[in-house]
């Protein structure tokens, strides 16, 4: 005993801490709601509900095909309980049907204590969906001696809820006072049948809280509760509907919709058809003028009531479908005396505007004879400024030709100078190298000097060597640009470095002004055939018109 006490002890220490781990948690979370946010997952959940109640009814087909296969009653009973848990909280008279399946196969069986478990279930569906004259039949039915644990305790609760909901209900005061006594007498028993974490003494216990004012203490049993519970299961909805209505009587509005629309999310997606969060969310939306969404909410509900039972009390509907009405009709009203001083607004406004239009089209014909005037001597300056447009980029043009060529010059000149002051000192070497031979008489080696072409080659080719030289200090990209006109089959790569081939040092005139073929040959000392078959070959392998080729050399190294 002492052992048990202990674990009992420590059970319920684990739970005041769970408790308040998600008292944390939930205070954290209601700091930040979103309203907008949870009515749209609300609107996407409903959208969805043709995929919940397919998968709804999958099971239940399984459940259908599974009792056809049972071998023997009991694997039938198995199979139509199953069913009527199924059908429970989705059709109403499906549900008593099978109930009234599993007590025939309990007969059959000769189980009283199945038998018994059919009527308690039977008697609370009928609490439920408002049938109390049947209810308290079943309840009466219901032999006591079979009933331990829990379905003493479903017995007890069943009771206790049937009676409350008599007592609401009932007008006559003294008969409702019975039911009040007979639901504190049935609640009093369940709680001493059910252990402190159930979930019928947490409901009991957050209703007589909530009843006594205690709201926060009531808020704490429901995260006790939340703690013990996995998210989204049938019983979330049920603490989430209870943290609702705490949130209700607090005054905050926007705590109540989150947790109506937590357990209306809930319900769809268990395909839950006695929609109570939704209902309560539609009126306490329309209450607040929101009746666009509380009228979609309704509807849905109403379809729902109407799936679960035809039955069942769609009266509770009534006063919410009243209020939606009387807003509507108070806001047509408004609306109508608005359309009606709009209108009014809006005929002097007509005849100020055709007043305004008059002058407006009168100014109008003043501002197109302006205009055609305007657009006469706009024509005209287009013109000229065509005309001025094309002389500024001839000019532009000549000054960037002008502006190279003075550039080639003067780099030229000074390449000139130098080459000529060179030539100089070479004449005058070779002079003092011719006076010290005749000196001492060596008339033979001047002769054998003087009759050698070499020092003429030698000399070309030391002009050459130079002129290359100076030309790639003047256009150093000269090679790569004449190349990027050519198609690669016919692109030249110099042997060396810094050094032009004979086709390259054609063209390098040409780029330099000389496009004479008589003034290359002499320069190059070759043929003028030669120089135009060069020529001639290389147009022919040109990326741009052959007539063109030449002028984008001489264009080469122009900065525009």
């Amino acid at each position: 005993m002492l052992l048990k006490h202990a674990i009992k002890k420590m059970r319920n220490l684990l739970c005041v801490l769970a408790m308040i781990f998600t008292v944390s948690l939930h205070a954290a979370d209601d700091e930040q709601v979103d309203v907008g946010q949870i009515f749209k997952r609300l609107d996407a959940t409903i959208d969805s509900v043709d995929v919940f109640e397919a998968k709804k009814q999958e099971n239940m087909a399984f459940l259908r095909s599974q009792m056809q296969k049972a071998g023997n009653d009991a694997m039938r009973y198995q199979m139509a309980y199953a069913l009527f848990k199924e059908y429970e909280s989705y059709d109403c008279d499906s549900a008593l049907v099978y109930l009234q399946r599993c007590s025939t196969l309990s007969m059959r069986m000769n189980r009283s204590d199945l038998l018994a478990q059919c009527s308690l279930d039977k008697a609370v569906v009928l609490a439920k969906t408002g049938f109390y004259a049947e209810a308290q039949t079943y309840f009466a039915s219901v032999p006591r001696s079979e009933l331990h644990g829990e379905k003493l305790a479903t017995y007890y609760w069943g009771m206790g809820y049937m009676n409350g909901e008599l007592a609401f209900y009932c007008k006559d005061e003294p008969l409702k006072t019975t039911y009040q006594q007979r639901q504190q007498l049935y609640t009093d028993s369940l709680l001493t049948v059910v252990d402190n974490n159930s979930w019928q003494f947490l409901s009991v216990q957050i209703t007589l809280l909530y009843r006594k004012g205690r709201l926060d203490d009531a808020m704490a049993c429901t995260d006790r509760w939340m703690a013990s519970i996995k998210p989204y299961s049938r019983d979330y909805a049920i603490v989430a509907y209870f943290r609702s209505e705490i949130y209700k009587k607090m005054g905050k509005q926007t705590m109540q919709w989150k947790w109506l629309t937590e357990a209306a999310v809930t319900d769809i997606r268990h395909s839950v058809m006695d929609q109570a969060a939704l209902l309560s969310l539609a009126n306490s939306l329309c209450l607040n003028g929101k009746t666009d969404r509380a009228y979609r909410y309704m509807e849905f509900s109403w379809k729902c009531i109407n799936k679960y039972s035809p039955h069942m009390r769609s009266w509770i509907l009534t006063p919410i479908l009243n209020l939606v009405k009387d807003q509507r009709e108070e806001q047509l009203s408004r609306n109508n005396s608005r359309l009606f001083m709009l209108s009014g607004a809006v005929t002097i406004l007509m005849l100020v505007m055709a007043v305004l239009y008059y002058m407006v089209m009168r100014k109008r014909r003043q501002l197109a004879k302006v205009r055609d005037e305007l657009r006469q001597s706009n024509d005209s300056l287009e013109k000229l400024n065509a005309k001025l447009q094309d002389v500024n980029n001839k000019l532009t043009t000549a000054n960037l030709h002008l502006h190279d060529s003075n550039r080639i010059k003067e780099q030229g000149m000074g390449q000139f100078l130098r080459l000529c002051s060179q030539q100089v000192d070479n004449l005058n070497d070779f002079r003092i190298m011719v006076n010290r031979k005749l000196r001492v008489n060596q008339y033979a080696e001047l002769v054998r000097l003087t009759d050698s072409e070499q020092l003429k080659e030698t000399e070309m080719e030391a002009l050459f060597h130079r002129f290359d030289e100076i030309f790639l200090q003047i256009f150093p990209t000269f090679i790569n640009d004449f190349n990027e006109l050519l198609t690669p089959d016919a692109r030249i790569t110099p042997p060396q470095p810094g050094e032009l081939t004979t086709i390259l040092r054609i063209f390098a005139l040409i780029r330099m002004g000389i496009d004479d073929g008589a003034d290359i040959a002499d320069f190059l000392r070759c043929s003028p055939a030669s120089v135009y078959s060069y020529r001639s070959r290389i147009r022919r392998s040109a990326l741009c018109d052959r007539n063109e080729f030449e002028q984008k050399v001489k264009e080469i190294g122009i900065s525009v």
